[in-house]
């Protein structure tokens, strides 16, 4: 929510020019500096890099190879017109 928050501060300072752009931009400023922030996503993703050193890359090989990947994989193809 706070990227969409910038993006359209910076759309809206654009759009207005300078002296009255103070505005969003300020609003814009306070609502990410109080927003509640996490960094849930970030563990998460270095807990998958840990899981692929220390277990290798076979696991997600595994799950690949699993019927129904193949499945879905050949669903996918189909409907793309790939040829295998």
């Amino acid at each position: 929510m706070a990227l969409v928050l910038a993006n359209a501060a910076h759309q809206a300072a654009e759009f207005v020019g300078w002296p009255e752009a103070r505005i969003p931009i300020a609003e814009a400023t306070i609502y990410i500096a109080t927003a509640f922030k996490s960094n849930s996503s970030i563990m998460a993703i270095d807990a998958a890099l840990d899981d692929v050193r220390s277990d290798g890359p076979w696991r997600f090989r595994n799950i690949c190879e699993m019927p129904i990947m193949r499945v879905l994989r050949s669903w996918a193809m189909a409907r793309l017109s790939i040829q295998p």
